[in-house]
């Protein structure tokens, strides 16, 4: 399972000292008719890593037909199974890039537009230097 940086936390320290490895589900995860929304699971160091083809996600191992515990918001968890997990978190992440493929290709768009800019206030810069 592969899920954004932003939602893994990798050798956090808790107030005792202790360290743990949380991730936290992203939005849209939906197993059944249960969201799982900013559930956290807690995997331990060995299957827990930086994903190794994309350095803006962290992949979190399980065997397919593990069952995994979810911690949810209301202080309550609940079981479910690896596969299963893997699979809506895909289907999330996959869900939120389509949504969001707009927004990124104009933000692209600006970055560049900004940067073509610099560069041409630093043309006109060096040439009005050179004409004095």
């Amino acid at each position: 399972m592969n899920v954004h940086n932003r939602y893994a936390k990798i050798g956090a320290v808790s107030k005792e000292g202790k360290e743990y490895n949380q991730v936290t589900l992203p939005k849209n995860v939906v197993i059944g008719d249960k969201n799982l929304e900013s559930g956290r699971i807690y995997p331990l160091d060995n299957y827990i890593y930086p994903n190794k083809f994309n350095q803006n996600l962290t992949t979190v191992q399980f065997l397919e037909d593990q069952n995994v515990r979810v911690n949810l918001n209301d202080g309550k968890f609940m079981m479910v199974n690896a596969k299963e997990l893997t699979d809506a978190v895909d289907l999330a992440n996959k869900n939120y890039l389509e949504e969001n493929r707009e927004k990124m290709a104009e933000a692209e768009k600006a970055e560049k537009e900004t940067a073509k800019s610099k560069e041409n206030t630093r043309t006109r810069s060096k040439n009005e230097e050179v004409e004095m």
